[in-house]
Formats: C-alpha cells, sequence, structure tokens
C-alpha cells in the first residue's frame, strides 16, 4: 500500500483502491474511484474500475452508469469492444434483454458484416433460454453467411438445434431438409442426423423415420435405423438392420455390444457368448468384455470356461492389473 501511495501514479491510485474493495471496503473504493474519475477527465480507467467492482461487489444498479461513463472516455475501437461486451453481459443477467440488444446494436454497428459476432450473440442467447430471440440471432446469422458454404452450414445445424430446443420440432426438421438441400452438407450429416431423430422422437414419429432410414443407404442412417428399432422394441427388425450395420461397420464395438444385449433380451445366450467372445479378441483383452462374458458364462453354469478363457487372457497379458482384478472377482 505505501509503495502504490508513494508512486502516485493513476494505475497506482486506482489499484489502491482495488485493495481496498477486495479488502471488504467498498466505500472507501467508491470514494477513491470518484474522485479519480473527476480528477482524470481524459482516462476511463477510474469509471471502467468502479464498474467492475460494483459488478462484484456492489449494486448492479450502479453498474451499467459507470461503463457508460467509461465509454464516453474510450476511443480505442478494442476497449470499447470490451466494455461493450460487459455491458451485454450485466444487462443479460438482469433479464434486461432491450438494454442488452442495444449494446450489441452499437457492435454490430462497428462490424456490420461479421458473421461470428451475430452467432456469439445468438449463442448467448440460446444460453441464458431467450429462445425465440436466439433463433432471429441466428437466421440474422445466416443470412449474412449466404454465398460461403463453409460458414453457413454450421449456423443451420446450430439453428436446427435451436429450433428443437425452443419446442418447434417441424421446424428443426425443415431447418434440417434446407441443410441437405445446400452445398457443403456431407460433414455435418451425422451432427444432422442426431437432431432429425430427437425431433421425430418428440413427434412421437420414430417409426416412419426408421422406413424412410431404410432407403438411405449410407452407413450412418443404416447404423441410426437399426438403435430406432431397438428402442421401438422391433426385436427382429432390430436384429436385421444390426446385422447390417456390422457388415458395413465390422469393427464398431458398440454396435456389437449393442447386438449382444438385444440377444440376451430374447435369451439367445450362445449368440451372446459369440458376440462377447469376439468383443474380447478384438479388443485384445478388455476387462470390461471380459468380466462381461465371464458374468455370462457363470449365469449358464460354465465357470470353467470362464475360468480357461481368464487364464489364456493372464498368459497373453501377464502384467495387466485389471485383468488381474477381473480374475480375483
Amino acid at each position: 500500500r505505501g509503495e502504490l501511495e508513494a508512486l502516485g501514479t493513476l494505475e497506482a491510485r486506482v489499484l489502491r483502491a482495488r485493495l481496498d474493495a477486495e479488502e471488504g471496503d467498498l466505500e472507501a473504493a467508491r470514494t477513491k474511484l470518484e474522485s479519480l474519475d473527476r480528477e482524470a477527465a481524459d482516462s476511463a480507467l477510474p469509471a471502467r474500475t468502479l464498474a467492475a467492482i460494483e459488478r462484484r461487489f456492489g449494486e448492479l444498479g450502479r453498474v451499467t452508469a459507470w461503463y457508460d461513463r467509461a465509454l464516453e472516455r474510450t476511443k480505442e475501437p478494442a476497449r470499447r469492444e470490451a466494455i461493450l461486451r460487459e455491458k451485454v453481459a450485466i444487462h443479460l443477467d438482469r433479464g434486461e434483454l432491450d438494454e442488452a440488444r442495444g449494446a450489441m446494436e452499437e457492435l454490430f454497428r462497428t462490424r456490420p458484416r461479421d458473421v461470428s459476432l451475430r452467432l456469439e450473440w445468438a449463442r448467448e442467447l440460446a444460453t441464458r433460454h431467450r429462445r425465440d430471440e436466439a433463433l432471429t440471432a441466428y437466421e440474422e446469422a445466416l443470412a449474412l453467411s449466404r454465398g460461403d458454404a463453409r460458414v453457413a452450414m454450421p449456423i443451420r445445424v446450430e439453428l436446427a438445434r435451436a429450433r428443437l430446443a425452443a419446442g418447434d420440432a417441424e421446424g428443426a426438421l425443415a431447418e434440417v431438409e434446407r441443410a441437405h438441400r445446400a452445398p457443403g452438407s456431407a460433414p455435418f450429416r451425422g451432427a444432422l442426423l442426431e437432431i432429425e431423430i430427437a425431433a421425430h422422437r418428440t413427434l412421437g414419429r420414430l417409426d416412419a423415420l426408421a422406413n424412410s432410414l431404410a432407403t438411405r443407404g449410407d452407413v450412418e442412417s443404416t447404423v441410426a435405423r437399426a438403435k430406432i428399432l431397438d428402442e421401438l422394441g422391433d426385436d427382429e427388425g432390430a436384429l436385421l438392420a444390426y446385422e447390417v450395420a456390422i457388415r458395413k461397420r465390422p469393427r464398431d464395438r458398440d454396435l456389437r455390444v449393442a447386438l449382444a444385449r438385444l440377444h440376451a433380451r430374447l435369451g439367445r445366450l450362445d449368440r451372446v457368448i459369440d458376440e462377447y467372445r469376439r468383443l474380447v479378441r478384438e479388443s485384445g483383452g478388455d476387462p470390461t468384455f471380459v468380466r462381461e462374458l465371464a458374468l455370462i458364462y457363470e449365469r449358464m453354469g460354465r465357470r470353467r470356461d470362464a475360468e480357461a478363457m481368464l487364464a489364456e487372457l493372464l498368459r497373453a497379458f501377464p502384467r495387466s492389473a485389471p485383468l488381474a482384478r477381473v480374475n480375483a472377482e
């Protein structure tokens, strides 16, 4: 404190006031910073510091006035943007959407063609569950991105998700359809399919989606159809769909686990064993699969098979602590 007072610079005196606030003497900090604001009429530092202190320790009602004072004294674009962003956050925290939008509009005027700024605003609104306003902001960002598929497609995906979050499943599906028709959709096929499944689930139309997926032929659609049929309880349809999916993606362990569980639900334990033996072999003795297979052997009264499998794996991987723990169990 003594060193700061000895320096006597504006920065040192502002820092001294911040220390007062940190130590709980908010009134002393206010008094010093208000005095410094009057003395240093060409500096935004006292006002911005007081705004930050009020935001953290004091009264939110005072914050925006001090940010406005700081803006009056700030010419450098990057610093003005930082202050405006702080104002936006304060207004949103207080539920003051019109005021937050006003601060954002000032930012938009400085960067009128900046898609990323519009997208940032949309995401901020979505995070705070201001869904209708978020949809409008996403649409504005999309309008600015026309002509650049690399920029537009990710926005389309986010817009579809936002529509779904807002309870507009039909609107989300329409957005997915528009995305598929637009150039550059291939890298986003998986994300669009996830939205499509969620929207159909909301609408109670998963069976219709399963029928549609059967006509598409790509791997993602084949896998999704198998999982949907499984979810719907169409056991025989799901079995066939899983087998088709596994032929297209033979090393997908999640698919094999799903198929094994379906066989187990149907009481086909021999088929369950076949799938888990393959998983154990292809995973190099993954303890999760080993444990599952051992438990199945136990339930079938085939304890010796479980012991023989574990002995073989321990010979192959003698230093595997996870396998040793499974064996001890």
